[in-house]
């Protein structure tokens, strides 16, 4: 009998390759990859089937596995030669994590790799962590820990001070020491914690509950958590919850490379920063170039095949929308004065009308801006037409802010158009903002709208490549997407956006 299984799995690397290797190397089997659809075949008696199965189903999730089908096989002509040279991980998995809590034993995870971090207990000498030495730092770790003082961790991603948690947002996240400790603090929904219990353990923002923000008068609503990825702070984690300890704060004090970080929308999600689960050589090659960004945004081009338009849409750079890998279509300039703004408005009757009736209700700014040629920049004028801020850029991430906080179903319907030359037109944009406020809407109600807006202004230039056979896809990119509501509003607005393993950002 031969089983077929049938995955989708969208991540460039050659960790789920492996992992189809480990588990079937005992079975008569064959592996096919085509892009995405990873084939595997399996043949046996059925009382072995089942027992693989059985064992199939311990296998570690991964946020990049994005949905399988089995059925029975009608051919079995393997072809497949395994790689000798794929990618080693030393990460926690279930194979090492259920043998310590079952059965108490150390164990290697499926590449063969038991931990490797080391610990400092003065933050200058490091020792690292073995199967000799695990049980002695464990103890020594935890009567630290309880004692209310910091350990110092290196792994491959940087250096780390931890300790239990105090009640204060301080650092850069928070490692639960079990799933069952997070509903105490965070909301998470059951596919927030598949996020976070996946192999690849990213760092992910989760909402604060009420209670314990009330509780603690805290300002802030989200915080960023991380279940542990290797075996001694699962082991760490574990017997701190033994003695109804909950979190762990982390702060990381000096970086090698940057920590794998996605955010989620419902079952979807978008890789943040970190290339770790990128293929190592394409890894290298990006890093390689003085452009860094662009060559991450032409890898981002090169894992489709099909016609493509990429929304580089980013706080750092100028925005691209970049068509077949080669064209960018995005013409936008903007002011570098605010009194740009006010003589633009005054070239026509209708917008020196407005002027004349903004001002008698608002003060008219008079200053210069710091203005890159994307809608980043864009959105930090309309923060400080807004007034949301006397700070240019924090102006505009408080607008963002507020459209991730919004409630609404449907914002006001801001101006984004191109003039006749094809030119983003701007001033219709902070026209349409300054009529709102005129109209008495509230800030935030203008804020969700004009992240909206800029929503539907990406669809519409999509649609138009569309039906004129120039494009087929929609790739989202760059910073400005970390934000919920742009991404949430892209996402379902634009039904052709494909999601990757590349980080929006480096």
């Amino acid at each position: 009998m031969v089983l077929e299984f049938k995955f989708n799995y969208i991540g460039d690397n050659d960790v789920f390759e492996h992992l189809l290797n480990f588990y079937a190397k005992d079975y008569i089997y064959d592996i096919s990859i085509n892009d995405e659809e990873y084939i595997l075949k399996i043949k046996a008696d059925p009382d072995k089937l089942s027992d693989f199965c059985n064992c199939f189903n311990t296998i570690s999730h991964s946020i990049f596995l994005t949905g399988f089908e089995v059925k029975e096989a009608k051919d079995f002509n393997p072809t497949y030669k395994q790689k000798q040279n794929l990618q080693n991980y030393a990460s926690l998995s279930f194979l090492n994590s259920n043998a310590y809590v079952q059965k108490n034993i150390l164990a290697e995870n499926e590449w063969g790799k038991f931990c490797e971090i080391s610990l400092s207990f003065d933050g200058k000498n490091f020792e690292k962590v073995n199967k000799s030495n695990f049980h002695s730092l464990l103890l020594k770790t935890l009567d630290i820990i309880k004692k209310r003082e910091k350990v110092w961790m290196k792994n491959h991603k940087g250096i780390y001070t931890f300790y239990l948690f105090d009640k204060e947002f301080k650092e850069d996240f928070l490692m639960p020491c079990d799933v069952k400790a997070i509903s105490s603090i965070f909301v998470c929904s059951n596919e927030q914690l598949k996020f976070l219990a996946s192999f690849e353990k990213p760092l992910l923002a989760l909402r604060l509950n009420a209670l314990f923000r009330q509780k603690y008068d805290l300002k802030i609503d989200k915080f960023f958590l991380k279940l542990a990825e290797d075996i001694f702070l699962f082991a760490l984690t574990h017997e701190l919850f033994k003695e109804n300890f909950h979190f762990l704060s982390f702060k990381k004090i000096e970086s090698f490379m940057d920590d794998f970080k996605i955010l989620n929308i419902k079952d979807k999600f978008v890789v943040l920063e970190g290339f770790e689960f990128v293929h190592s050589k394409i890894k290298d090659l990006i890093f390689a170039k003085d452009d860094k960004n662009m060559a991450r945004i032409s890898y981002l081009a090169s894992r489709f095949k099909q016609k493509s338009l990429i929304l580089e849409l980013s706080k750092e750079y100028d925005d691209i929308l970049l068509l077949n890998k080669e064209f960018n279509l995005l013409k936008i300039a903007l002011p570098n004065h605010s009194k740009n703004i006010y003589s633009e408005l005054e070239n026509d009757p209708t917008g020196k009308r407005l002027l004349e009736n903004f001002q008698k209700e608002f003060k008219l700014l008079d200053e210069k801006f710091e203005s890159k040629n994307n809608f980043f920049s864009l959105l930090c004028i309309v923060g400080r037409i807004l007034n949301l801020s006397q700070d240019f850029k924090e102006a505009g991430q408080n607008l963002l802010a507020l459209s991730d906080q919004s409630r609404l179903s449907r914002g006001v319907k801001i101006d984004f158009k191109l003039n006749d030359n094809k030119e983003f037109d701007f001033i219709r944009t902070l026209r349409s903002v300054m009529s709102f406020m005129l109209a008495g809407v509230s800030a935030q109600d203008i804020s969700y709208g004009v992240v909206e807006s800029l929503s539907y202004f990406l669809r519409d230039f999509y649609d138009e490549l569309k039906q004129e056979k120039k494009a087929e896809i929609v790739l989202i990119s760059g910073s400005l997407f970390e934000h919920k509501s742009l991404l949430e509003n892209v996402l379902k607005h634009i039904r052709d956006c494909k999601l990757s393993n590349v980080p929006l950002r480096i």
